[in-house]
């Protein structure tokens, strides 16, 4: 009953999202926990839950859930649920991780962190589980591209344009709007910040074109007359 409870709330709230005005918010993206018609690919690994370590070697939180890109079939950022101690706060810190900042070590079960130090963790905007403006994503973009260029001395993450399996809007006219927001949506995210092949590896060798967020398959209910639930309810006298 619970279950069925949760995923009617998570419907709602994604169709709440869906409705709001658009302007300055991205629809697309939405955190999985609240898609309950999309998973995680079968065979590949589901990363929720998995402590994630600092360029320096710290662990500094586990994810707590997957942002997703619904248009894309793609995650965008890993949503981290910061140590509360390591930041010496008692409030229930989260933070965006851009899914190419970050590598999945497969082999000891954990999410590296490439160019962030524990230290730099104070400068990346919290996340409050709000829509995720594109202004917000930029300020989360601008602190790791700046903490990537301080431990290489050059100017960060590099603009790579749209990666395989990603195509820029169309052609323009009556869905001009909708082309415009899709080409900004490409050239924001042809950063190599959130290009999954980053943080795979070779996890997802000869797959990378493969989305990484499936749909779930529906769960069909076939509707009961009240004749028939009437007599599901009778009890069949003893001979």
């Amino acid at each position: 009953m619970k279950d069925e409870v949760r995923r009617a709330d998570a419907s709602s709230r994604e169709a709440a999202r869906q409705a709001r005005p658009s302007a300055g918010v991205p629809r697309r993206l939405a955190p999985l926990d609240d898609l309950p018609n999309f998973k995680v690919a079968e065979g590949d690994p589901d990363v929720r839950g998995l402590d994630v370590e600092s360029a320096d070697g710290k662990k500094i939180g586990e994810v707590h859930d997957l942002i997703v890109d619904i248009a894309a079939m793609k995650v965008r950022y890993l949503d981290v649920d910061v140590d509360n101690a390591l930041l010496d706060t008692e409030e229930d810190r989260h933070i965006l991780v851009p899914v190419g900042c970050a590598t999945l070590n497969a082999d000891a079960d954990v999410i590296d962190l490439t160019n962030v130090r524990s230290a730099e963790l104070p400068s990346i905007p919290g996340y409050r589980h709000g829509p995720i403006t594109r202004d917000f994503e930029s300020s989360v973009r601008d602190c790791y591209t700046a903490a990537a260029a301080s431990r290489t001395g050059g100017a960060g993450a590099a603009r790579t344009g749209p990666v395989p399996g990603e195509t820029p809007g169309g052609s323009r006219g009556v869905e001009s709007a909708r082309s415009a927001d899709m080409d900004d949506d490409a050239a924001f995210y042809g950063h190599e910040l959130f290009d999954e092949r980053r943080f795979f590896g070779n996890r997802r060798r000869g797959r990378h074109d493969a989305p990484y967020i499936a749909r779930a398959e529906q769960e069909i209910r076939i509707p009961v007359t009240e004749e028939e639930a009437s007599a599901r309810k009778r009890v069949v006298p003893k001979e």
